[in-house]
């Protein structure tokens, strides 16, 4: 888990990696309690946001950010110190949010993937 978001921040200005690196990281916590909390806890959420800013227009790394995202703050089990409005409100996840729903108008997934976010997030 660190080793791939160390790579990520690392690589953040790749979209490919960031595509690819955001794909496995939500292959790993989707569905497993203790990888999400691990994501969440080793600084998964700030690190996602900040590879989103820098691939704004990239439908592919959205989606798969946005996944990510809804994935760690919508099926939220594994996180036990903080509330999911506390870690979109630390991490400032809500522009980033707001803005992928924005400039992705016509794909569907990402729409309903914000909206739910947005919803659980306030």
């Amino acid at each position: 888990m660190r080793a791939a978001l160390a790579a990520l921040d690392k690589y953040r200005n790749s979209e490919a990696t960031v595509h690819w690196l955001s794909w496995s990281l939500f292959n790993i916590t989707y569905g497993h309690e203790p990888n999400k909390a691990d994501f969440v806890r080793s600084g998964g959420l700030q690190t996602i946001a900040r590879a989103m800013k820098c691939h704004r227009g990239s439908q592919a790394v959205q989606r798969q950010a946005i996944g990510l995202l809804y994935s760690a703050l919508v099926n939220d089990r594994g996180i036990v110190e903080e509330t999911r409005q506390e870690l979109a409100r630390k991490h400032d996840l809500k522009p980033r949010i707001k803005d992928a729903k924005k400039t992705h108008v016509s794909d569907t997934q990402i729409q309903a993937m914000c909206d739910r976010i947005l919803s659980v997030i306030k």
